[in-house]
């Protein structure tokens, strides 16, 4: 049974990198953000990002604060992926020097969000 176990989560791993890469494969969209400060959580610990349109906010977590810099810099990062609520992308700067950090983050709807939090 836990031989069983143990191969389904393999599997399962195995199809979720093989969707990634294949949307990676894909390309990489453009999206401009605005890095928001988070006063309730660590600076390293979580990084927030809101699209510029105000729809989205983002939340990224343990993303190095050079990467963050960098989007914070340049106000554009890159992403693969289907932005929906509650749902994961993979994410990275724009900038090309820093683009070998890529990381999940998740997107929440600006009008989710209790309050309208900025």
């Amino acid at each position: 049974v836990v031989s069983l176990i143990a191969i389904g989560l393999g599997l399962f791993a195995f199809s979720q990198a093989n969707r990634w890469n294949k949307l990676r494969k894909q390309g990489w969209s453009s999206m401009a953000v605005r890095v928001v400060p988070d006063h309730a959580q660590e600076e390293a610990s979580k990084t927030l990002l809101d699209t510029l349109d105000g729809s989205w906010r983002l939340a990224v977590i343990g993303y190095p604060l050079e990467a963050r810099d960098a989007i914070a810099e340049s106000a554009q990062m890159e992403y693969v992926g289907r932005i929906a609520h509650d749902k994961p992308i993979l994410m990275r700067p724009k900038d090309q020097s820093t683009s070998r950090f890529e990381y999940f983050c998740y997107a929440k709807s600006r009008a989710s969000l209790q309050g309208g939090q900025s």
